[in-house]
C-alpha cells in the first residue's frame, strides 16, 4: 500500500518528486494554523464559509446570511452566494469538524470555529509554498535559492496573512500556481496527458473565481500557437483530451448556475460588475502598484527585488515567463478597470494575491549566485536579507490586528478631520449604516493618504497596544498628526483593536478550554519542527532535493 501511495505521488506529483515538498507542505500548513487569526469568518468570507456549512449540514447550497451583492435571492426566493463552488468545497472538512463540535457544545463550536474554518486557507497556503520550492528547482534555481526564496514568499509577502483568514485568496494562489505549472508542462511536451491536466487546472482555476475565465482564454491561445508551431500536428488530439479535463468541472460549474438562478448562464456576478466598473485602467494600475495604501511593492517587498531577477529568467525560460504573463497579465487589467480595485476593507491589495507567488520567480532566480565580484555578491546578499526582514515586518503589522480594526479607527478620525462625505450619490450604496462597502467617499484615505497608509497605522496601533496606552495617549501620536493639530476622539474603535491570535481564545475568551487550546498548539508546534527537519534532511547537502 505505502510503495503504492509513492507511486502515484511519483507519477503525478502533488508535492515534489523529492519527498521535500510533503515536508514543506507540513511545516508551512502546521506554522499557518500555529499563527492563525481568533477571528471567525466575515463579510465576504462569511459567505463563503455559510455555503460550506449547508452543504455539510443540509446538502444544500443556499444561506441565511444575505451581503450584497455577493448573496442574493435566486430561484425559490432563497439566498444564495455569488462566488464560484471550490472556495467553498475547500472548506467542507473545516465545516464537518465545525458541526460535530457544535452539536457536542455551543461553546465549544464558539472556541473551535476560527481553528476549523482557516485549515483550507491553510492548506492552500502550504501546497503553494511546496509547489513554488518545486517549480523553482525545475526552473533550474539552485537548492538553497529556492529555499530563501520559499521562505520569503510565505514569511514576507500577503500569502502568510491570507493563509491566516477564511478568504479565498490562498485558494485562488494555489489554483494559479498549479494551472501556470500545466501550462508549462503542456508547452514544452504537448501530449494528450498534459494536455488533459490543463484542462483540468483550467476548470479548477475558474471554479476558484470566474474572473480566471480571462486566464484560460488566453492560455489557450498561447499553447495553441506553440503546438502548432512546433509540430503541426495532433493539435486536436491535444485540444481534445484538455476538453475532456475541463468538461466535468464545466458541467459542475452550469449546474450550480443552474440551481442558484435558473439558468446555466448566470453566474451571480452581474450585479457586481454594473456597480464596480468603469475606472480608468491607468489610474487602476497606478492605484495598484503605486499607491501609499494598497501598493503590491509595499505589502510583498520581496516583488521590487522580483523584477530584477525576471529579465534573467524570461530569457532562460521564455515559455514559463510567457505562461505567468498570459496568466497573471489579463486579470490584473480587468481588475484596475473596477472602481474597487483595492479589493475593499482587507489588507493590501488581495486582488492581486494570486499573482504573487507566479512572479515571485523572479525573486528566486534573483537569489541564485551568479559570477560576479564580492561587491555585487555582498550588496545583492544584503539586498536579500533587507526584503526578508522588512517584508516579514509588514506581514507581523498585518497579522497583528484584523485588518477592520484599524479601517474602523481611520474612517473615524478621517470623518471629524477632513469631514463626512455625500454619499447620495455613491455607486455602491450605504444602505443607511453610515458607510458604503469600498466606494471611493469611505475608501479614498486609506487608499490615497499617507497619514492613513494601513501598514503606517498598523505600526502605530501595534506599539500603543503594547505600551498599554489609553486611547487619548495613543492619539496625540497617530499619524495624521504630521498634517494637522486637531484631537479627534477614537475612543470607541480604539478599545475595539484585539491582538488577532487564536491563541488569545483560550487564554482570555474562553479560558474553559485552555488544556484543549495547549495540546493543539503543541501539536502544531511539533508540526513546525518535524516539518522543518524534514525539509532539512530532503535538502541537506548531497540530496537530490
Amino acid at each position: 500500500m505505502i510503495r503504492g501511495f509513492r507511486w502515484v505521488i511519483d507519477r503525478r506529483p502533488i508535492f515534489s518528486q523529492s519527498g521535500a515538498g510533503l515536508a514543506i507542505f507540513v511545516t508551512w500548513f502546521a506554522f499557518y494554523m500555529l499563527t492563525g487569526s481568533r477571528e471567525r469568518p466575515w463579510g465576504d468570507a462569511q459567505v463563503m464559509w455559510d455555503v460550506a456549512v449547508s452543504m455539510a449540514d443540509r446538502g444544500a447550497v443556499d444561506i441565511a446570511f444575505e451581503w450584497p451583492p455577493m448573496s442574493h435571492k435566486g430561484e425559490g426566493g432563497r439566498v444564495y452566494s455569488q462566488y464560484a463552488l471550490l472556495p467553498s468545497v475547500v472548506q467542507l472538512p473545516g465545516a464537518y469538524l465545525w458541526l460535530l463540535c457544535k452539536n457536542s457544545s455551543a461553546s465549544l463550536a464558539t472556541f473551535m470555529w476560527p481553528f476549523c474554518c482557516h485549515l483550507a486557507p491553510a492548506a492552500c497556503g502550504a501546497w503553494v509554498a511546496s509547489r513554488f520550492y518545486s517549480l523553482s528547482r525545475r526552473l533550474g534555481v539552485g537548492q538553497r535559492a529556492a529555499i530563501v526564496s520559499t521562505v520569503a514568499l510565505c514569511l514576507s509577502t500577503g500569502l502568510w496573512v491570507y493563509s491566516r483568514y477564511a478568504y479565498s485568496e490562498a485558494l485562488q494562489a494555489a489554483c494559479a500556481l498549479g494551472f501556470v505549472d500545466a501550462l508549462w508542462r503542456f508547452c514544452r511536451d504537448p501530449r494528450p496527458r498534459q494536455a488533459l491536466w490543463f484542462g483540468v487546472w483550467a476548470g479548477l482555476l475558474v471554479h476558484a473565481k470566474l474572473v480566471f475565465a480571462l486566464s484560460v482564454g488566453a492560455a489557450a491561445v498561447l499553447a495553441t500557437y506553440v503546438v502548432w508551431r512546433n509540430r503541426r500536428r495532433g493539435l486536436l488530439r491535444c485540444w481534445l483530451a484538455a476538453l475532456a479535463g475541463a468538461l466535468p468541472l464545466a458541467v459542475i460549474w452550469g449546474l450550480y448556475n443552474h440551481i442558484r438562478w435558473g439558468a446555466w448562464d448566470m453566474t451571480g456576478y452581474e450585479s457586481t460588475v454594473a456597480m464596480t466598473a468603469g475606472e480608468s485602467v491607468l489610474w487602476g494600475l497606478w492605484g495598484l502598484f503605486g499607491s501609499p495604501g494598497k501598493s503590491v511593492f509595499l505589502y510583498n517587498l520581496p516583488l521590487v527585488l522580483a523584477i530584477f531577477g525576471w529579465r534573467r529568467l524570461a530569457t532562460q525560460e521564455r515559455l514559463f515567463a510567457a505562461s505567468v504573463a498570459v496568466t497573471t497579465v489579463p486579470v490584473v487589467l480587468l481588475y484596475s478597470s473596477h472602481l474597487n480595485w483595492g479589493g475593499g476593507y482587507c489588507w493590501g491589495p488581495r486582488y492581486l494575491l494570486f499573482a504573487v507567488p507566479l512572479w515571485m520567480f523572479g525573486f528566486s532566480t534573483l537569489c541564485e549566485p551568479v559570477g560576479e565580484g564580492r561587491f555585487g555578491s555582498r550588496l545583492r546578499a544584503l539586498c536579500i536579507v533587507a526584503a526578508l526582514v522588512c517584508g516579514g515586518a509588514v506581514q507581523v503589522l498585518g497579522n497583528a490586528f484584523y485588518w477592520d480594526h484599524y479601517i474602523r479607527i481611520a474612517n473615524e478620525a478621517k470623518v471629524q478631520w477632513l469631514g463626512s462625505p455625500d454619499r447620495s450619490g455613491a455607486r455602491i450604496p450605504a444602505r443607511g449604516r453610515g458607510h458604503c462597502d469600498s466606494c471611493f467617499e469611505d475608501m479614498h484615505a486609506l487608499l490615497w493618504l499617507p497619514p492613513f497608509s494601513p501598514v503606517e497605522g498598523h505600526r502605530w496601533l501595534l506599539h500603543h497596544r503594547l505600551a498599554g496606552d489609553d486611547w487619548r495617549r495613543a492619539e496625540q501620536a497617530a499619524p495624521w498628526h504630521r498634517f494637522t493639530t486637531k484631537s479627534v476622539s477614537i475612543k470607541r474603535t480604539y478599545r475595539r483593536a484585539r491582538w488577532d491570535w487564536w491563541v488569545f481564545l483560550w487564554l482570555d475568551d474562553l479560558p474553559k478550554y485552555r488544556a484543549l487550546g495547549i495540546f493543539l498548539s503543541c501539536i502544531l508546534a511539533l508540526g513546525v519542527v518535524a516539518g522543518a527537519t524534514g525539509w532539512y534532511v530532503r535538502t541537506r547537502p548531497g540530496d537530490s532535493g
